[in-house]
């Protein structure tokens, strides 16, 4: 009997410097399969060849990855012209499996019609683009097009792909809000599975199965992107400067064009902004407390991470941060007052060690093997 042939498809640097959560969930997969004996792999990836042939050795192909800096012309559009023999070498060779992750990549291969598309949607893609446009000077118009366009590839992907998986309700209601006329492919072809908070890359250090018995919040911490207003940075700034207690220090983790901008504007001695930093999980293990204020949100990583370690984490009830948290005692509203109110509710020991409890609840509920969850998804 022969091996099943899954193929990986990715045009991102799998193995560069700057790893979001969802490369590295999509490594997490594919090193999962590599490691069956009744699986043969193939990985796609715009990883240059020498890095390839240090890090996977064998069945791989290098993409030839193109960029620019124009947002109206994706780099995908590209990479797709650039690398379109290969594709459809893809195309017309014989495997089981094509695994991609989210909608700009996924929409060369559902354009030349691959088979066996397992389309996995990290993103609530349109929502993102939106908070993304906000800040930029093209014309309306301009942004509409490019909206719509979005929406064009998202619904190919969607009638084209064998599966998808999501990592949220919020993510699964707003594609059907945005086709409904695919409402019922959608709902059949669709797999909810959230993040496990125990992936291969998350430290071992902090994981303890009991609960850290704060006495009192001494260190709040945030921890997000500036490049746009999606993680809700200027949400968490302006709150901080309205909180009780003014002995806590504030710490700030992340980069973006706009951080000088927010260092000037929030100067303050409590408040320290680190800039990016490779060991994230140093900080995080520091904190009293993460606030996780994002605008718009599928399953954060920061949440995930605060989880595994005991670290109490509150966060907005934006995208799909509720279905993590899981508890009212961790999600506060988009704006000033619900958040300073949360956080002035944890001055209290008791909401501090209820909070805690139920975190240590939802933290075995999210310990699992994410890989093998996926595994029985794609065999049924």
């Amino acid at each position: 009997m022969r091996n099943k042939k899954i193929v990986f498809f990715s045009t991102s640097e799998l193995f560069g410097n700057r790893k979001t959560g969802g490369l590295k969930r999509f490594l997490e997969l594919y090193k999962y399969y590599k490691c069956k004996s009744s699986v043969d792999t193939l990985l796609y990836t715009g990883d240059p060849q020498k890095v390839l042939s240090k890090e996977i050795k064998e069945n791989f192909i290098s993409l030839d990855r193109r960029t620019n800096k124009h947002y109206l012309v994706p780099n995908e559009i590209l990479i797709f012209i650039s690398n379109f023999k290969e594709i459809l070498k893809l195309k017309n060779s014989e495997y089981d499996e094509l695994i991609v992750f989210d909608v700009p990549t996924a929409i060369s291969l559902s354009l030349l019609n691959l088979k066996n598309i397992n389309l996995f949607i990290r993103q609530d893609l349109i929502g993102y683009k939106k908070i993304y446009l906000s800040d930029k000077k093209t014309s309306n118009l301009s942004k509409k097009i490019y909206i719509n366009l979005l929406k064009f590839a998202e619904t190919i992907c969607i009638i084209k792909s064998k599966k998808i998986f999501v990592q949220c309700e919020y993510d699964l209601n707003e594609l059907i809000k945005r086709h409904k006329y695919l409402k019922k492919m959608i709902k059949n072809k669709t797999i909810v599975q959230i993040n496990n908070i125990n992936p291969s890359w998350v430290t071992t250090s902090g994981y303890s199965t009991s609960y850290r018995k704060n006495e009192s919040i001494k260190k709040i911490g945030f921890i997000g992107d500036f490049s746009n207003e999606r993680k809700g940075h200027k949400l968490f700034l302006e709150s901080m400067s309205k909180i009780k207690n003014k002995k806590i220090e504030v710490t700030v983790i992340g980069d973006g064009i706009k951080l000088d901008l927010y260092k000037e504007k929030f100067a303050d001695e409590r408040i320290t902004f680190t800039g990016r930093v490779e060991n994230v999980s140093k900080y995080l293990n520091q904190f009293d407390l993460l606030v996780v204020p994002s605008i718009a949100d599928s399953c954060p990583n920061t949440v995930l991470e605060a989880l595994y370690n005991n670290v109490l984490v509150i966060g907005s009830n934006a995208g799909g941060i509720p279905e993590i948290l899981n508890y009212k005692e961790a999600i506060f509203n988009l704006d000033e007052k619900s958040l300073v109110h949360k956080i002035n509710e944890l001055e209290k020991n008791e909401n501090i060690e209820t909070l805690s409890k139920l975190q240590m609840i939802r933290k075995k509920d999210l310990l699992f093997n994410w890989p093998e969850k996926i595994n029985d998804f794609i065999e049924e």
